[in-house]
């Protein structure tokens, strides 16, 4: 039997808080480590944020409730800067002509088309639409109409009698019978009850959506248990293979 002598008593309850304290520290590095608890920083597109991340967000919260998601939706470029200069852990964007700061997995192809009333001409034509049916019609220019720049089909949408920033104006102004619009199909709002959209052809072009990170650096634990939800809820769409022309 093992007595403890006086100095001993006294400093027992030291040694015990310090072995208490030990093991605290040991567990709460070892969840940051796995990544059960921390922060992760995500910046999306409009058209994804609006259509996908909140089921993925459900899916990783249901796995990591502990870790604090900040997310941002905003247009490609600036998602794209986000994740380059290492203020955003994640990003989902457009990607026509990535730099250096950046890798990407592709995760989506994006068909391109047209955005008009259900009332408006191009819609009522039968067949095919063809880019140069635009022709005569005005135009709404918007940030995705850039992918299109060096493709056979940006001449028919170089010229445009406005331009708007926003999805909500620029489709706000379509149903006003303004003009018209191209914009990629899925970020066009499905079952609109006023707008229609009509894929165009000749040629049919996409938009490639692509999980971005920063170049050269690992990701953290709960960025890495991120990214694998990403890729698995968009898995099925990464098995289409259309004859496109890619962007």
């Amino acid at each position: 039997r093992v007595v403890l002598t006086s100095l001993g008593m006294r400093i027992l309850p030291i040694v015990e808080e310090f072995l208490e304290q030990h093991d605290r520290l040991a567990r709460a590095l070892n969840q940051v480590a796995t990544g059960t608890v921390g922060d992760l920083w995500i910046a999306a597109n409009p058209s994804v944020a609006s259509r996908w991340l909140a089921g993925i967000f459900r899916e990783y919260t249901e796995k990591f409730p502990d870790v604090s998601v900040h997310a941002t939706d905003d247009n490609s470029e600036k998602v794209l800067d986000l994740v380059a200069s290492g203020r955003a852990d994640i990003g989902i964007a457009s990607v026509d002509s990535p730099s250096g700061d950046i890798d990407v997995t592709p995760i989506l192809f994006d068909t391109f088309g047209l955005v008009c009333r259900h009332d408006h001409p191009l819609n009522s034509r039968s067949g095919r639409l063809k880019w140069a049916h635009l022709r005569g019609f005005p135009v709404i220019g918007n940030m995705t109409l850039r992918l299109l720049t060096g493709t056979e089909a940006y001449p028919y949408v170089s010229e445009t009698r406005m331009f708007m920033s926003t999805l909500t104006s620029l489709l706000a102004n379509v149903e006003a019978g303004v003009g018209v619009t191209v914009l990629p199909q899925k970020a066009t709002p499905d079952n609109h009850p006023r707008l229609a959209f009509r894929k165009l052809q000749g040629p049919r072009l996409e938009r490639t959506i692509g999980m971005v990170v920063r170049h050269g650096r690992s990701l953290s634990p709960q960025a890495a248990a991120m990214s694998e939800v990403i890729l698995r809820r968009f898995a099925r769409d990464l098995n289409k293979s259309p004859i496109v022309t890619r962007l």
